[in-house]
């Protein structure tokens, strides 16, 4: 990887943290953030599987106990010196506003992209289904993708919630992606006995179709 593309997150952050410097004399303003190198090798042939260098960038900021803004950014490099890059834009992963006491009393109000958990399941969770699931690294699985979207969370008692969520736009998930982009539909050959015509009108084939008989 050229040295330049893995500085330009850097340079990103530099540039990020020099415009908003003036931001952390005031009060509740918590920034967060990491860095994430990840290099993988498969050991059988020496051959690179996957290489991410990860930069994530967020903070909060509180208005006394009114409202809160959270955001997290990536900025990732991703790919090797003789492909091209995978991803090198910064990526809002969340970025919402949340108004306590909205309306009324034990009423919050969200608005923007979050993530948006249900069920308390860890990893393997059908109940989390609001947000798309990101397959991108097959290894991280449980990882989702932050949804746009408006939620109503009223408290009725100390121990009990109630939430309505509207997503206006669709969101699909993303796939695996780079040397494990074929790991949810691998190639495979029918063999030659076999016969597979693409019918007019249907679906196309995730395969070449042969001529035969149908």
């Amino acid at each position: 990887m050229r040295m330049f593309d893995f500085i330009k997150p850097i340079i990103f952050i530099v540039v990020l943290f020099g415009a908003t410097y003036h931001l952390k004399a005031q009060e509740g303003l918590q920034w967060r953030g990491y860095f994430q190198p990840d290099h993988r090798l498969n050991l059988n042939n020496g051959d690179w599987l996957w290489n991410e260098n990860r930069l994530s960038l967020g903070f909060d900021k509180k208005f006394e106990e009114k409202a809160k803004i959270t955001t997290d950014i990536w900025v990732r490099n991703m790919g090797f010196s003789n492909e091209h890059e995978l991803i090198k834009v910064p990526e809002i992963r969340e970025a919402k506003i949340e108004i306590y006491d909205f309306l009324i009393k034990k009423l919050d109000l969200s608005i923007g992209r979050q993530r948006i958990k249900w069920g308390t399941a860890d990893k393997i969770n059908p109940t989390d289904n609001l947000n798309p699931y990101d397959l991108e690294d097959i290894w991280d699985f449980g990882r989702h993708k932050g949804s746009d979207a408006i939620m109503l969370r009223y408290y009725p008692a100390d121990d009990a919630k109630i939430e309505a969520v509207y997503m206006p736009l669709f969101q699909q998930a993303q796939f695996p992606i780079g040397v494990y982009s074929s790991l949810l539909m691998p190639e495979f050959v029918f063999p030659d006995s076999m016969a597979i015509v693409q019918k007019p009108g249907y679906p196309l084939l995730p395969f070449p179709a042969k001529t035969g008989i149908t």
